[in-house]
């Protein structure tokens, strides 16, 4: 270490913070916010643009990044539209928060100073049947941060993972259910598969209840269209359906409380 790098002011746990949020508009990131800002700490926060202009969907702050693809790994092969559907994933869940890390890198190395967090999944620690794609993009994300940790660490730069509960990022973001194969709708006859107890959850709205068979998939798939929907409605005619969960506040506070407090926590350090 030079002496230039010795000389370089640590930061401290009285100061204020600056946070840089990739997905601030779910849920949790809302009330992350709502918490960093009470602390007196400074928040960049990312807002997809489209997302804003739709008034009910701002109002809840729903985000695309992190979005759950549910389907087993034939399900999502069966034709072009589902195959993009497993891009689609790595790309929101992996190639995305690369991106954001690689951006912000010059800046924290020349500051000697930074701490990255990645909110994860224990999906990434896990395997859950019906997440497949899921689990393997959250997979090669930690094991990108596992790597970079080393890389960053000469630099005075942290790196920490958190794993939630799988409900943290279902039940706060875009889920996306791919069409069912016959051959796998009843292969969970002793527990609920994930898709029985995430459309439990929609179905207990009249607003984002999934019409009957909407992700069944029949004999003969349906061509797809040119171009994969961005809107949380039911595409019948692809049998890919994307829906929002709607929590009630208080829900949605217990479910991200004790998420929210070990973020906080993690980020003094």
């Amino acid at each position: 270490m030079t002496e230039a790098d010795n000389s370089t002011p640590a930061a401290t746990h009285n100061a204020s913070r600056t946070w840089l949020l990739t997905a601030a508009l779910s849920p949790l990131g809302v009330r992350l916010i709502r918490r960093l800002l009470a602390h007196g700490d400074h928040v960049v926060a990312c807002l997809p643009p489209h997302e804003m202009d739709d008034e009910e969907r701002s109002a809840e702050f729903r985000v695309l990044i992190a979005e759950s693809v549910v389907g087993t790994v034939e399900e999502l092969s069966t034709t072009p539209l589902t195959q993009n559907l497993i891009r689609q994933q790595f790309e929101a869940i992996f190639f995305t928060q690369v991106n954001f890390i690689k951006a912000t890198l010059p800046t924290l190395r020349s500051q000697h100073t930074g701490h990255i967090i990645i909110l994860s999944s224990i999906g990434g620690h896990i395997g859950t049947p019906g997440m497949s794609m899921y689990t393997a993009a959250t997979w090669a994300l930690e094991g990108f941060c596992d790597s970079l940790a080393y890389e960053i660490a000469p630099f005075n730069i942290k790196l920490t993972i958190v794993q939630p509960n799988k409900e943290i990022q279902s039940l706060t973001n875009r889920l996306i259910f791919a069409p069912q194969m016959p051959a796998y709708a009843d292969i969970f006859t002793n527990a609920p598969s994930i898709r029985d107890m995430l459309l439990n959850v929609l179905n207990a709205d009249p607003a984002t209840a999934v019409p009957p068979d909407a992700t069944t998939q029949q004999q003969q798939a349906p061509s797809s269209p040119d171009s994969t929907s961005l809107e949380p409605e039911a595409v019948v005619g692809g049998q890919i359906v994307y829906r929002y969960p709607r929590l009630p506040a208080a829900a949605a506070d217990r479910l991200v409380a004790e998420t929210i407090h070990a973020l906080t926590a993690i980020g003094v350090f």
